[in-house]
């Protein structure tokens, strides 16, 4: 009896250790500032270059993201002069629109009213400021012309005119009053709104994960002296719902936006590049609407040059896998013609091997001053890279920095300058300007390093590492990105933590990420691997894995983790895998198709079974197209859809796993809801594995609520710690 309490104490003195020194790790990486955006302010005739950064930063105490700006002035040359000091933004500002001459900026913020309860949606206002003073506070509630105003990137837009007068945005269309069949009618005059009764209940169909409040969304313009609202009527154009508007240049009124299809229904939008839509021109003035291109493909991320005479957009097909290749085109203002400047790249080749894009949407302003090139980040493999495009050549230019090799993040373009985000798994977020120079089919950036907050992570190492497939198409490689701390002379071999991504065509770029790095600070190697599927390497690539998904990707991923086993760079025996939704998909099936080479895992927000996904998912279409069927909303699957569905659906799997397996799960996921996490549980409890669920009611698909986000890490840090645990 000694002896057990003896070796319990022991068990929960090695557990507060292993927490005490997460806590200290996660602490110091969540004080790392990242840019939230920044913004180029041209000085005049003899004056400096300002440069508008906000930052981002985790806030342990009150348990949420804290932003502060700070201003960099630069003179000739793009040297440093001076800079603010921090300026502290309450969380609740969303979006910040500028004038062109950037003294008008307008700002949409939100709070709770003082006596609301914790449940009630806060209240939107609009901030009107004039250079350093408020002029005004619009409450949005007060205007009764609409809903809310959507904040998201995906639809939310906000954008002044050039002079500064109206402002564009989006916003829920307003729904009509209801109330209960039972409630008795009072005496009604004819300004008051028009009630329907019985349709309080009425199921209103949304945009999915963490959209679910964008239902019927539509452009508005606002008069900022009269502060009278105009709805862009889109009655005669269609069942569409409206998204990612721009003011047209030196057209009064005219407005072009992107209309997505409601038909035949709306499907998650949240991380989805498949939906099918248009372009659409609109002038408020004369409240005319018409389509610009075809709606039978995705059209996305449209971006005016400062002469207005060319709109640049991605398309992409409105069917397949949810985040292919982009091609990028022009609509020609005066003609309303489309070009294609670069086509969607099947496979990277020589001498360039540029692979495509794949981003989600341009800089806001990305155009140089000629009208004629844009400035972008692309990927390129597991590389971010600035990407110049030559409009009318469709020549491509890969701008690297010998001495900054990681993920660029184009922030502004302007007046030939360029404002980016530089980091990489060994440099925090650094803030950098640049200027273009050279002839125009021989650009180059010169870069000047503006600000670097935090160098946590110097003593890190990390590689870019290349493999080749042992199944399938082999002439298709795949790459991973391996972080270490260094090794000491006579130190045993780490043990191996390895992270297959989510998508499953995401990507994992060579960037600073908090959980990879904290697991690296505190010992583990790491081990990221894009296996085939990924995006950034290709469309033949992302093709390859349909119809092989817990196949080709769990192969990849195995081959990729033996591989750096098998280098005696780790310990074989402490080997860990760990991954959310399509990665946590691969966790399952990993623990189950090896069993024997894992000794622990964790699964955040999984896929475990396919034909629940498909009945409960926002993208059901998702399931389809990965197990190789084709979607159709209006027929329902048949028994040999859900066997197919069900044979790469790891959950078959389940009593096969030995490793200790860690579940944590949003409670309003939407896009891989909790059954199915909860079955593949249950199985486990059932048959007397060691399996721990975490569940988080209030978060969702990614579990990024900051205390939701730091109980997964550290819980994750404990579970590794106690079956694979760091030797000193």
């Amino acid at each position: 009896m000694l002896d057990t309490l003896l070796c319990c104490d022991l068990y929960l003195t090695l557990v507060m250790m292993a927490a005490e020194l997460g806590v200290s790790v996660f602490t110091k990486l969540a004080g790392v500032p990242s840019l939230s955006g920044a913004r180029i302010i041209p000085g005049g005739e003899k004056q400096p270059t300002e440069i508008e950064a906000r930052w981002s930063q985790r806030e342990l105490v009150r348990g949420k993201n804290i932003v502060f700006s700070k201003s960099y002035f630069v003179g000739e040359g793009l040297s440093l002069l001076c800079s603010t000091a921090h300026q502290s933004i309450t969380s609740s500002v969303s979006k910040v629109a500028y004038s062109s001459d950037c003294n008008r900026k307008v700002v949409l913020t939100k709070d709770k009213p003082v006596s609301a309860d914790s449940s009630s949606e806060p209240l939107q206002y609009i901030e009107v400021w004039n250079k350093d003073v408020l002029l005004k506070t619009i409450d949005v509630k007060n205007l009764e012309k609409h809903g809310k105003i959507h904040e998201d990137e995906h639809f939310g837009s906000f954008q002044l005119s050039s002079d500064g007068l109206q402002l564009l945005y989006i916003a829920e269309k307003e729904k009509p009053k209801t109330e209960s069949y039972f409630k008795k009618d009072t005496k009604s005059t004819t300004d008051q709104p028009t009630v329907e009764k019985g349709l309080e209940y009425v199921y209103d169909t949304n945009w999915g994960e963490q959209l679910s409040s964008v239902v019927n969304p539509v452009p508005m313009v606002m008069n900022l002296e009269t502060e009278e609202c105009t709805i862009v009527d889109l009655t005669d154009i269609g069942d569409i719902s409206a998204g990612q508007a721009q003011w047209v240049p030196g057209d009064e009124g005219g407005i072009v936006f992107v209309g997505y299809e409601n038909h035949p229904r709306k499907l998650g939008f949240l991380f989805c590049f498949n939906k099918r839509s248009a372009l659409y021109y609109a002038n408020v003035a004369t409240e005319t609407c018409k389509r610009l291109t075809v709606n039978d493909h995705n059209h996305f991320s449209p971006r005016f040059n400062p002469q207005g005479t060319k709109l640049a957009f991605f398309e992409t097909p409105a069917e397949g896998p949810h985040r292919p290749c982009a091609k990028l085109s022009i609509l020609n203002w005066s003609d309303k013609s489309v070009s294609t400047v670069i086509d969607v790249v099947d496979t990277p080749t020589p001498p360039l091997n540029f692979p495509g894009f794949y981003t989600s949407a341009l800089p806001s302003r990305c155009w140089d001053t000629s009208g004629r090139v844009i400035i972008l980040s692309s990927h390129w493999g597991s590389i971010m890279d600035v990407t110049l495009v030559h409009t009318e050549s469709s020549k491509v230019t890969r701008v690297v920095d010998g001495s900054r090799r990681g993920t660029w993040t184009v922030l502004d373009v302007t007046s030939d300058l360029v404002v980016a985000q530089f980091a990489n798994p060994c440099t925090a977020p650094q803030l950098l300007v640049g200027a273009l120079k050279g002839a125009e089919d021989d650009l180059k950036i010169d870069w000047t390093l503006i600000a670097s907050p935090s160098d946590l992570t110097k003593d890190l190492n990390w590689e870019l590492l290349t493999f080749t497939p042992s199944v399938g198409d082999k002439s298709i490689p795949y790459e991973g990105i391996l972080l270490s701390l260094p090794r000491p002379p006579g130190g045993a071999p780490p043990p191996l933590a390895v992270f297959p991504h989510g998508g499953p065509h995401g990507v994992y770029t060579a960037d600073f990420l908090l959980w990879h790095t904290g697991l690296a600070l505190l010992g583990y190697t790491v081990l990221l691997v894009n296996y085939r599927g990924s995006c950034g390497f290709g469309q033949k690539n992302i093709d390859s894995l349909l119809g092989h998904v817990g196949t080709y990707d769990v192969r990849d991923v195995q081959d990729a983790a033996e591989e750096v086993v098998g280098r005696g760079l780790v310990d074989p025996q402490r080997v860990v895998v760990l991954g959310g939704s399509h990665g946590g998909f691969l966790t399952n099936h990993l623990l189950g198709q090896y069993p024997d080479f894992y000794k622990a895992g964790c699964a955040l927000n999984p896929v475990t079974c396919f034909p629940l996904n498909m009945l409960t998912s926002d993208i059901p279409d998702w399931c389809c197209v990965e197990a190789g069927l084709t979607f159709d909303p209006a027929t329902p699957p048949t028994a040999e859809d859900f066997a197919q569905m069900m044979s790469v659906s790891p959950i078959s799997l389940a009593p096969k796993i030995k490793a200790p397996l860690l579940f944590a799960v949003g409670g309003k996921d939407l896009r891989c809801p909790p059954p199915q996490s909860f079955s593949v549980y249950n199985i486990l409890k059932a048959l007397g594995k060691e399996t721990k669920l975490l569940y988080y009611p209030e978060d969702c698909h990614p579990i990024k609520t900051l205390p939701s986000n730091s109980d997964a890490f550290i819980n994750t840090v404990v579970w590794f710690d106690k079956f694979a645990p760091p030797k000193n």
